[in-house]
């Protein structure tokens, strides 16, 4: 049988197809990430989003010599990363703030 007559069977392939077919307003968002190490081995990544009533799937591809992967990072998944991500900058954001603090109490003392 052609491959293009035959259904989709693996999950990335569905999920994606479910998704785009979704009437409600859906946004998306992609990027191709090439990767080249120091001794030439190179990787390509390729990064897409799609958004839909504030609920954020993500398709991941990653191809190189070895073949491929291809990963569907669920919402709930993907809530987690940002939540993760959010929870770092506010740590870094906190860190700085005192730093300056403890920097300009310094330079009163100095003076």
């Amino acid at each position: 049988m052609d491959t293009d007559t035959k259904l989709p069977d693996d999950v990335y392939s569905k999920t994606l197809s479910r998704l785009l077919d979704n009437p409600a307003g859906v946004k998306t968002k992609g990027s191709t990430i090439d990767l080249v190490t120091l001794l030439g081995h190179s990787e390509t990544w390729v990064v897409q989003t799609i958004r839909i009533d504030q609920h954020e799937t993500v398709f991941v591809q990653r191809i190189n010599v070895e073949g491929g992967m291809r990963l569907v990072l669920p919402p709930a998944v993907t809530a987690a990363i940002a939540r993760q991500r959010d929870a770092i900058g506010s740590v870094i954001r906190r860190r700085g703030a005192r730093q300056a603090v403890a920097t300009k109490r310094a330079r009163k003392a100095a003076k």
